[in-house]
């Protein structure tokens, strides 16, 4: 149960209300010819400068065609968590 908590107090809901206009147009330009169920995890984590855990290489790579490289999957991450 400790470990439960302490990974939930890391848990955050975001109002998609508070993203700009303008970040999440770019979200659904971006997003719609990939995968519309993901714009509003995209307009996120652009609004917030952090990366999109996801293990969707279509969506990784769709975005990536278009410059974003806004995507890490779990092998990223914990590459990462190791090295600190």
């Amino acid at each position: 149960m400790e470990r439960y908590n302490s990974i939930k107090t890391q848990i955050y809901v975001i109002d998609l209300s508070l993203i700009p206009n303008e970040i999440y147009e770019e979200s659904i330009r971006i997003c719609s010819p990939i995968d519309e169920d993901d714009i509003p995890y995209i307009a996120i984590c652009l609004f917030l400068g952090i990366p999109f855990w996801t293990g969707d290489n279509k969506l990784r790579r769709g975005l990536e065609r278009k410059g974003y490289f806004v995507c890490v999957n779990s092998g990223e991450i914990a590459k990462r968590i190791i090295e600190i």
